[in-house]
């Protein structure tokens, strides 16, 4: 019979490693339950976690130049053809300063 093998076969377990082998396979484990924690976390994290959710950006008020606008326009300061024409300078003017900031 070999003397490597007894009843319960091989007696060497860690087949000829030694002490190191022994050291990898706890590292090893640790890295396997680290990577499983970690995974856990970051899935139930991300379930309630609403940070990568973006909601919609509020509508924009109405800036004080439209509001004096449409109270010209109430009053009959200016008319409609005048009120369309200023109201679309007012945006003109909004995107070319959206555009340069």
């Amino acid at each position: 019979m070999n003397p490597r093998y007894g009843d319960y076969g091989s007696w060497d377990h860690m087949w000829g490693g030694g002490w190191w082998a022994g050291i990898v396979m706890t590292l090893m484990m640790i890295a396997v339950i680290a990577l499983v924690a970690w995974a856990i976390v970051t899935i139930t994290r991300g379930s309630r976690h609403p940070s990568h959710v973006h909601p919609p950006p509020p509508p924009a008020p109405p800036s004080d130049a439209h509001a004096v606008l449409d109270r010209r326009l109430v009053s009959g300061e200016i008319d409609i053809d005048e009120y369309h024409r200023l109201s679309e300078a007012l945006r003109t003017t909004a995107r070319n300063r959206e555009a340069s900031s």
